[in-house]
């Protein structure tokens, strides 16, 4: 995962470093006298339109006493029902999935209030896969008994967990304002990516690439994990400026992403070679606020004053370079070709009251410029690793064996070909 985060970290921040998954089947063994309430249908008679359930479908429900949770016991006791998670926070639990007869009030057998419950989820086995076969979902309480969950498809069960997870949060007392996760991106952000890959023609022929890499971006750009890899990103690189005598060491205090990711559009396949050689060159457009808060001392004769600014990215528009070397190379480099062009926004602080230091912004905005091209303009290129190098050998190597003879021979052949 660190490596997915670096990759998109680097694709993001390219303007400053430049930017890089209840229910199918439900098996339920229900006493006649349980300890989950019954329907109380004059309570719970609401409308099924679809505006008002989470989840619907089959799954595998099973009853178990807490003390007997074993894989046996749970497979034992499940029990095929049609099941709707409702906003209500409730589980409603059907022997029939016809709507008509989900109408009748003799067709719903259950109602698991999820709200008194809670959701997670139990691994029987050591399985990677989180919503693996052997993955089911927990609902417990404080009373003796608990149900577990299950479905045939995984990518039907990750829906059902989050629907639980969410219809768990729902309390008595209705809330006066719309809640939601603090992790999950806002509305106006996704409006602003699916503008932006529509609004232009040019966009629409790597629509997919821009809409998946803006679609996980805003999956994890809130995330601290996120926050930290771009701070610590660019504060290794800010060590490598050379500053003026009068300016002390930059300290980055903050990192805003903002809401945008940078667009690559006209993209074109240069070379892929034999000995896996990769160019590729496109453009790369940038509209958004990137914003990095730094802090420097400016001295003045005796006089040492502590400044605080704010550095933010507000446009990127340049064409470049991308690399991947033959093996053993384990990285991704890029390049522009030339300097790209960008619009700054520095503004600084001092004791809290923003003032305009005309003097210190502008030799800051000039470093950033000789920066970017010591670094990420052509000759020069800024790198990320594609995979892990194991022992910091600075690639992928393994043991040394003999080079097969099939390879060999269309190695050679591929030779006299290209010498014909």
């Amino acid at each position: 995962m660190n490596y997915w985060l670096q990759l998109l970290g680097t694709y993001f921040i390219g303007g400053l470093t430049f930017t890089p998954v209840l229910l199918f089947l439900l098996y339920h063994l229900l006493p006649k006298h349980n300890t989950v309430q019954k329907p109380d249908h004059k309570e719970h008679r609401t409308s099924h339109s679809n505006s008002n359930v989470i989840k619907k479908g089959w799954i595998q429900l099973s009853k178990i006493h807490k003390r007997e949770a074993c894989l046996s016991d749970i497979k034992r006791k499940k029990q095929t029902v049609y099941a709707e998670l409702r906003k209500c926070g409730a589980l409603f639990i059907f022997e029939k999935s016809d709507l008509q007869e989900q109408q009748d009030e003799n067709a719903c057998r259950l109602i698991i209030p999820v709200h008194d419950y809670n959701v997670s989820m139990h691994l029987f086995h050591n399985d990677k896969d989180t919503f693996g076969r052997s993955a089911f979902l927990r609902l417990a309480s404080n009373k003796k008994e608990e149900y577990y969950i299950t479905c045939e498809r995984a990518v039907d069960k990750e829906d059902w967990y989050l629907g639980l997870i969410a219809a768990a949060s729902v309390i008595n007392d209705q809330e006066t304002v719309e809640m939601m996760d603090s992790m999950h991106f806002d509305p106006t952000a996704m409006r602003s990516l699916i503008q932006s890959i529509q609004q232009d023609t040019e966009y629409r022929q790597v629509q997919w690439l821009n809409a998946i890499l803006g679609r996980l971006f805003l999956g994890m750009y809130k995330t601290q994990a996120m926050q930290e890899y771009v701070q610590e990103k660019i504060s290794s690189k800010i060590k490598k400026a050379k500053l003026p005598s009068f300016l002390g060491d930059i300290q980055v205090q903050s990192v805003d992403l903002g809401q945008s990711v940078p667009f690559v559009v006209q993209p074109k396949l240069l070379s892929l070679t034999p000995e896996g050689d990769l160019l590729v060159e496109a453009t790369l457009n940038y509209v958004g606020a990137f914003q990095v808060v730094i802090q420097v001392d400016c001295s003045y004769s005796l006089i040492h004053v502590p400044l605080i600014l704010s550095v933010t990215l507000k446009q990127l528009t340049g064409r470049f370079l991308f690399k991947v070397k033959p093996p053993p190379s384990n990285r991704c480099w890029i390049g522009f070709y030339e300097m790209p062009k960008t619009k700054w926004e520095i503004t600084p602080a001092v004791s809290d009251k923003w003032v305009k230091l005309s003097m210190v912004t502008s030799i800051l905005e000039s470093k950033i410029r000789e920066f970017m091209i010591e670094t990420i303009v052509l000759p020069n290129m800024d790198e990320f690793p594609f995979f892990p190098s194991h022992g910091n050998l600075g690639g992928i190597f393994g043991e040394r064996i003999p080079r097969p003879s099939e390879i060999a021979k269309e190695e050679k052949k591929e030779e006299e070909d290209l010498l014909m």
